[in-house]
């Protein structure tokens, strides 16, 4: 309202007078010649002012980021609970179990990306095959396919976020327990396997593809592997989420059952 009010004074009228000045000396010639021209640069200095306080202390509006899997046990809570770097006995800490389904209701965690507030829903196994028809990806901004596994039900989540233009990333969860039942250079093998079989079929450019592992003491064993692919997956999310967060408008929070219907 304020910068209305002040673009109503005449503020565009003088900065459009002032485009053709290049310097302070240009300026305080015309203004010396015709007073009156200037008589709203206070308004105009004003204006810029209250635009720039605005930009500085509007109130950012969270992104809400889809964490989803096609079969349970896949590891979506502890992914959701290293991502954020929370124990267990911490609070936030998103219940976990090894035989999976702990996750019956969607669930959100906050989450905070070089500034940015993020909520994180952490969303039921999508183990249903009627579920492709009524799964509803609207409700979010970002979409986070965890995996251990490459499932006809991966396909849909892929062809829903294609379909609506949602950027997603795909997480190869527990690749220290393919390392543990083998050796380092099994990692050859998965990026291979999606490389060449898996992303062609999908029309995916693999450019948002990573390895993972959501134990904290295996990560730590395993850095040399797991550190650079979490550092890219930070990076590639923190540079989406300041693209996202310029065009986001508020909106009510919801329920993610809704997504489901």
């Amino acid at each position: 309202q304020v910068l209305a009010l002040l673009i109503r004074q005449g503020a565009v009228f003088t900065m459009l007078s002032l485009l053709p000045l290049r310097n302070l000396s240009q300026i305080w010639k015309a203004f010396s010649a015709s007073p009156s021209k200037f008589k709203y640069l206070g308004c105009a200095l004003g204006a810029v002012v209250a635009a720039a306080m605005y930009r500085r202390t509007r109130p950012k509006v969270a992104v809400n980021v889809a964490v989803i899997t096609s079969w349970t046990a896949q590891g979506t809570s502890s992914f959701i609970n290293f991502i954020r770097g929370v124990r267990e006995g911490d609070r936030g800490w998103a219940k976990t179990h090894f035989l999976g389904f702990t996750t019956r209701v969607c669930t959100a965690y906050e989450w905070n990306v070089s500034g940015i507030p993020v909520r994180l829903w952490d969303c039921p196994a999508f183990c249903d095959d009627n579920a492709r028809h009524t799964l509803d990806l609207s409700h979010f901004d970002l979409v986070i396919i965890v995996a251990t596994v490459w499932l006809l039900r991966d396909h849909w989540i892929v062809e829903k976020c294609q379909e609506m233009g949602t950027r997603f990333y795909i997480v190869r969860n527990k690749v220290d327990l393919a390392i543990h039942n083998h050796t380092e250079a099994v990692i050859s093998e998965i990026i291979n396997d999606y490389q060449a079989n898996i992303f062609p079929s999908e029309g995916i450019d693999g450019s948002r593809f990573y390895l993972f592992t959501a134990n904290f003491d295996r990560f730590d064993r395993f850095r040399h592997i797991f550190g650079p692919e979490r550092d890219r997956f930070m990076d590639d999310v923190a540079c989406d989420l300041k693209v996202l967060q310029k065009s986001l408008q508020p909106r009510p929070r919801f329920h993610l059952g809704e997504c489901f219907q």
